[in-house]
């Protein structure tokens, strides 16, 4: 997740992010949203 948010800061990206799904996680990872990745992703 980290190196698509550094990408799409570099290339000025807008991301969109469908959340809704946040607690449908398997195999014991942990959820991370892009836009807590940084300021730099959330401004974009």
């Amino acid at each position: 997740m980290e190196a698509i948010a550094e990408i799409c800061v570099k290339k000025k990206i807008f991301v969109i992010s469908d959340e809704i799904y946040e607690k449908l996680i398997y195999d014991e990872q942990s959820y991370t949203s892009i836009a807590s990745l940084g300021s730099d992703i959330y401004k974009l």
